[in-house]
């Protein structure tokens, strides 16, 4: 991994790059583009909804407690945590509230204005770098920050840690990999994290799971009404209603073409309290999920459903996410006569 910056146009802050060498002496390279989260004004504009806004805003404000959020490879959880601490920052300082903030990343991602970001140490080996990593962890909270964002909890290591931190009255922002939100308590245990701890407490009591996807072009994209008639075409309509809209076949210069034009998350945001903890522990992931629903805590899935419905992402986004339900064709009426 490599870090360079230069130049760059407003609202890009850094280039992380990443090489891997192939045979022949050919080498392939992954630069991934960071913006700044100071150029996105509100948590809102990342695409979280509504009720989840309030939640996510609402642990931001604690005092102590742990939230976790978990999403594929650049689907915008650091993101998702800097612009949360930047703006509750931005609010502590207003009421005259201040807060102390330590980050531990490795590498960091951006600048936070106002955190104290540590730097783990360069090592030779993985087992020395995790070693480095949960030092840093360990560092920070000697010097006994208000808040604590954690990159990612790797290891039963920086696991216990992270949950140490929230026992100890700090409130704490890490991700994790695993495949859902509703199975991060879950993904704890397996790790090693005492399950009395994870099931039977209010330490973990925000749990994020998302993804992003592209926007269509507000100049070019059209109505799905319009496309031409196909089985899923018809699913699609049936479950998306009149405001569906898809790309531009050919695009237009304000997308470059593409059709496509920024991206939003797919977040479900999930408020793990006892009685959350208990379905979960008791009835496990399924039953969990339609918990959750029943209060009125969205799944990604639902949340796909309700921009695909208002038009901001493309209606063919939802067959990339879930089944889509079959629409039964009328019957021919020469069929009908015949019979």
């Amino acid at each position: 991994d490599g870090r360079d910056e230069w130049a760059f146009p407003q609202g890009l802050e850094a280039v992380r790059m990443q090489f891997n060498p192939k045979t022949f002496g050919v080498t392939y390279a992954v630069l991934r583009l960071l913006g700044s989260v100071r150029s996105t004004s509100s948590i809102e504009q990342l695409g979280f909804e509504p009720e989840q806004l309030h939640a996510l805003k609402a642990f931001a404000r604690r005092n102590k407690g742990l939230a976790i959020i978990v999403g594929p490879t650049g689907s915008g959880k650091s993101t998702t945590m800097a612009t949360l601490l930047i703006r509750q920052r931005e609010i502590d300082e207003a009421s005259g509230r201040g807060r102390t903030c330590f980050t531990i990343e490795d590498p960091p991602e951006r600048r936070l204005p106002g955190a104290q970001q540590l730097v783990v140490p360069n090592t030779d080996t993985d087992d020395a770098r995790a070693t480095a990593f949960a030092d840093s962890i360990r560092a920070a909270l000697r010097s006994d920050p208000d808040v604590v964002m954690i990159g990612e909890i790797r290891d039963l290591i920086t696991a216990n840690l992270a949950v140490t931190a929230s026992m100890t009255g700090h409130q704490v922002w890490s991700t994790l990999h695993c495949s859902s939100a509703h199975a991060i308590p879950l993904r704890l245990a397996d790790l090693g994290v005492d399950r009395t701890i994870v099931l039977g407490s209010d330490e973990l009591q925000v749990a994020v799971g998302q993804v992003l996807v592209p926007k269509v072009c507000e100049a070019c994209s059209t109505p799905l009404a319009h496309e031409a008639p196909s089985p899923e075409v018809r699913a699609l309509q049936a479950m998306l209603g009149p405001e569906a809209r898809v790309p531009g076949h050919n695009g237009c210069d304000a997308c470059r073409k593409t059709g496509f034009k920024g991206r939003t998350v797919l977040a479900e945001v999930i408020r793990t309290d006892p009685e959350y903890l208990k379905v979960l522990a008791d009835q496990g992931v399924v039953a969990a999920r339609a918990f959750c629903s029943a209060r009125g805590e969205p799944s990604i899935d639902d949340i796909a459903r309700r921009k695909a419905s208002r038009g901001d992402i493309s209606a063919y986004t939802i067959l990339e996410l879930m089944e889509v339900p079959a629409v039964c064709e009328p019957e021919p009426q020469s069929l009908r006569a015949a019979s």
